[in-house]
């Protein structure tokens, strides 16, 4: 992640400093405008690159399911525990004092 950011990140700048900017942001960000600044632009590229290493998991309430659905993929991959049973193996401590 770090060597793609720090490349899209310097290329912003080279982007920026040569009087091409508006090129640059057609290409890696889609959908802004002239009007975002700085900020917003790199932002989005961080941002881009994090959420190539983002998985969702849930644990079905009824069957105890883990399900892992990877972000960038689409891929789900389910395990169900041996028991058949939830056991909120997700919940955090704080969730769970708050439903006892």
């Amino acid at each position: 992640m770090h060597s793609d950011s720090r490349r899209i990140i310097s290329d912003y700048f080279q982007s920026v400093s040569d009087g091409n900017i508006d090129e640059w942001v057609n290409e890696n960000t889609p959908g802004f405008s002239d009007e975002n600044d700085h900020t917003d632009y790199i932002m989005e590229v961080i941002h881009k690159q994090f959420l190539k290493y983002l998985v969702d998991i849930c644990e079905c309430e009824s069957c105890g399911r883990i399900i892992i659905d990877k972000f960038v993929s689409g891929q789900a991959i389910s395990f169900k525990p041996d028991s058949g049973r939830y056991h909120k193996v997700l919940t955090s401590e704080f969730a769970a004092s708050r439903t006892e």
